[in-house]
C-alpha cells in the first residue's frame, strides 16, 4: 500500500505525483495499491473525491476527513 497526502485542486504537484505513483503500481503489479488521503476536507468531499478518482490510474483510492483525523492520520 503507497499512500500519498495531496488536495485535488493541486494545479502541478500532485498530477504528477498521482502520474508517478500510477506508474510504479502498473510496474510492480501484484495487488499493489495506492490511498490518496486529501488534506483538503473543505473542498475535497467524499462526492467530489468519488467523482475525482475516476480519472486516476488504476489502484488508487481516496480518503478525506476531518482536519485531526488527517493530522492524525499523518
Amino acid at each position: 500500500m503507497l499512500v500519498f497526502f495531496g488536495y485535488t485542486h493541486c494545479p502541478d504537484v500532485c498530477p504528477v505525483t498521482i502520474g508517478t505513483v500510477g506508474k510504479v503500481i502498473a510496474d510492480v503489479g501484484g495487488g499493489v495499491r495506492a490511498l490518496f488521503v486529501s488534506i483538503d476536507p473543505e473542498r475535497d468531499t467524499v462526492p467530489w473525491l468519488k467523482e475525482f478518482t475516476r480519472f486516476m490510474p488504476a489502484g488508487f483510492d481516496a480518503l478525506t476527513g476531518s482536519a485531526s483525523e488527517i493530522r492524525a492520520t499523518a
